[in-house]
């Protein structure tokens, strides 16, 4: 079975919030979300 990761980036305390809720939600069907809190992680 192949492992996917998800990123999600975004850019201000909204768009960080909504990640961090997407993250659970994906959780909750195993599948696993990476958070990126700014453009430094993409390197």
């Amino acid at each position: 079975m192949p492992l996917h990761f998800i990123y999600i980036y975004g850019t201000g305390m909204a768009q960080q919030n909504v990640a961090r809720e997407a993250q659970r939600h994906m959780l909750s069907i195993s599948k696993k979300g990476i958070v990126l809190n700014d453009e430094v992680n993409f390197a």
